[in-house]
């Protein structure tokens, strides 16, 4: 899941805001699967076909995946295709996917998948992750930058509904901002309300709308959370307990 899509339940919104919290202030421990990249004779495993859901529509921040495809990774590693499945506001996130069993694999942020853990005891792991250091960002143009946590005292920043509402908060916590001083206001994904002069600052992902905005001529200035108090990992690999006894 890309955290963003829907709007968690109160409780657990509740709940979030310590999750990272602690993953702010411990490493984050992931559960090693291996995988056999082909048979010992070299062939392929013979594994064929990998359903993996994405944790968002279809963008530049799984160019990896892509790259990976048109280069012939997924088939060096013994699958005959790929089914890159999209997620996003009109997909179902991994976890709902990998639990039904409609993919083998997805991707997610250690704060949902963890919260579905501990709440719900979903029979879930985390098996690796691709950031290191989560794209989460407060991003804004350069004639009215936001470069630090004190910037955003006074300033309007977009925030989308759901859990970017919860990790908004943790930031503005962690840093000792007064929520006060802050005017969050609601958006959707899309970057048009910062470019349309509608606020001083969005969330977003450094390896999504910060490009997106780039690459329409705007010099873009970046706050990254990971920089600034919330240094968790993104991206990252979930699937059953069921999968790694039986599919491992």
């Amino acid at each position: 899941m890309r955290m963003r899509p829907s709007d968690p339940a109160p409780a657990r919104r509740r709940r979030l805001p310590a999750a990272a919290a602690a993953l702010a202030a411990s490493a984050l421990v992931l559960t090693a699967c291996s995988g056999a990249s082909g048979a010992a004779d070299g062939t392929a495993a013979g594994y064929g076909k990998l359903d993996y859901n994405q944790s968002w529509v279809k963008t530049t921040e799984f160019a990896g995946e892509y790259f990976a495809d048109s280069k012939g990774y997924f088939r060096d590693a013994g699958f005959d295709t790929v089914n890159l499945i999209s997620g996003g506001p009109s997909g179902t996130s991994s976890e709902p996917m990998v639990l039904s069993g409609s993919a083998l694999v997805g991707t997610t942020t250690p704060i949902p998948a963890g919260s579905m853990v501990a709440e719900e005891e979903a029979p879930l792991k985390i098996i690796g992750t691709k950031f290191q250091k989560n794209p989460f960002t407060v991003y804004s143009l350069e004639d009215n930058p936001i470069k630090t946590p004190q910037d955003l005292v006074g300033k309007k920043i977009g925030v989308a509904s759901g859990t970017n509402e919860v990790l908004f908060e943790a930031l503005l916590e962690v840093n000792g901002t007064d929520p006060s001083t802050v005017e969050s206001v609601p958006v959707q994904f899309d970057p048009q309300p910062l470019l349309n002069g509608e606020g001083d600052g969005q969330i977003g992902f450094l390896t999504n709308e910060a490009i997106t905005v780039g690459l329409e001529g705007f010099v873009v200035v970046t706050m990254p959370f990971a920089d600034n108090g919330l240094p968790f990992v993104a991206g990252s690999f979930v699937t059953t307990d069921e999968n790694i006894a039986g599919h491992r």
